[in-house]
């Protein structure tokens, strides 16, 4: 495996971990029990975004099911995004990420995840990468408030890219491996 450099320099805060891949560069993906290997043949930049709703704002110990990426960012079928993700909240809200079919992000078979909270990946400072692979792999959301008060503010945020793939046929001799079922931060 080789990992190759990127070509953009950007004002926006990425996590440490954060990669930008370039267009012709080969991936191979990993997501479930699947292995995959593709090409890039396009790159896009996905804007700063923002989400919040009055359905969010929650009484101490209650939670509420957001949804998943498929209504904010409409991806592709041969698409793969790769967000930095903050949470701004007045509370230590907790977001919970998971993936169709696997188990809940940070966390294994045996053990309970590990929520995401404003602490850990604080507004304007991402430092939690999530990544989704056409329209099926993609995170959903839980916000669950573990306080003893209700909160009045909570958004979620996003920016990253979106990477049009041609699926190869064989496994190349130069590629970057993802594995889609890990979370950075």
């Amino acid at each position: 495996m080789a990992l190759s450099t990127s070509s953009i320099s950007s004002g926006q805060i990425f996590p440490p971990d954060y990669r930008i891949f370039n267009i012709g560069e080969n991936l191979e993906i990993m997501y479930g029990d699947k292995v995959e290997y593709y090409k890039i043949v396009n790159r896009t930049h996905v804007p700063w975004i923002e989400r919040s709703s009055t359905s969010w704002l929650l009484d101490a110990g209650d939670s509420y099911t957001i949804g998943d990426l498929n209504s904010w960012l409409e991806p592709g079928e041969d698409e793969l995004m790769i967000l930095a993700m903050s949470i701004l909240s007045d509370r230590n809200m907790e977001l919970r990420v998971t993936l169709p079919g696997s188990d809940r992000r940070f966390g294994t078979k045996k053990d309970t995840d590990v929520a995401i909270t404003p602490n850990i990946s604080p507004w304007e400072e991402p430092r939690v990468t999530l990544m989704s692979m056409g329209t099926t792999y993609v995170p959903s959301f839980t916000l669950k408030n573990p306080t003893e008060y209700k909160n009045k503010v909570m958004k979620i945020g996003m920016t990253g890219f979106r990477y049009k793939l041609k699926k190869l046929k064989e496994k190349p001799a130069v590629y970057s491996t993802l594995n889609l079922d890990i979370i950075r931060g």
